[in-house]
């Protein structure tokens, strides 16, 4: 009967010391998935969606830019000490040009074709805006401010394009680093939550 009791007792704490020990493994591997995924959280806000809304910021700055130079010199006709916008307007031209090729190498990389062909006719719209824009200069320079007129009617609808497609990448930007945030939140909540219930 002894014999019998302590073999139940022996049972019951290595049944005891079992659940304890199945309950730390469980725990750990909770609180490691959970840390996994703050850290893949993370790295996809400071790595991914941060750098491209930053990007698509100074490629906003950079299509302003090269349309402010440009209208600039027309305006002043190029006298002397407001000549250098044909300049100014190509290295923001240039500079747009860089983001463009580092956006698109990047959604390459991603698999989105969508996204690549869109970034590629932004580019193309963006040279043509260019071009037309340096055409309307020249001509309000030389005939003045009717003629360039009418060459600004071509370039306006190029400018509303790509005003509206740089606008709906940098909100939908602006909204996934919210919601990445909100994301990296509630795991680093869930992370605690765990910590002190295991506590």
């Amino acid at each position: 009967y002894n014999m019998l009791n302590n073999f139940t007792i022996k049972q019951v704490l290595i049944s005891v010391g079992l659940v304890i020990v199945l309950a730390v493994g469980i725990t750990i591997t909770i609180s490691y998935t959970n840390s996994n995924d703050v850290r893949d959280s993370v790295y996809e806000k400071e790595y991914e969606i941060m750098p491209h809304l930053f990007n698509f910021l100074k490629l906003q700055k950079d299509v302003i830019q090269v349309q402010q130079w440009l209208t600039d010199i027309s305006a002043t006709r190029a006298k002397e000490g407001f000549d250098d916008g044909f300049t100014e307007a190509k290295v923001y031209f240039e500079e747009g040009n860089k983001v463009l090729n580092e956006l698109i190498k990047a959604h390459k990389e991603y698999q989105e074709p969508q996204m690549v062909k869109s970034l590629e006719d932004f580019k193309v719209n963006f040279s043509k805006f260019y071009q037309i824009g340096i055409k309307m200069a020249n001509i309000y320079i030389k005939d003045g401010a009717d003629a360039g007129n009418i060459v600004m009617l071509e370039l306006d609808p190029f400018a509303a394009k790509l005003t509206k497609d740089l606008d709906i990448w940098i909100n939908e930007h602006k909204k996934d680093s919210d919601l990445a945030t909100k994301a990296i939140e509630e795991k680093l909540q869930n992370l605690n939550r765990n910590t002190l219930i295991d506590g």
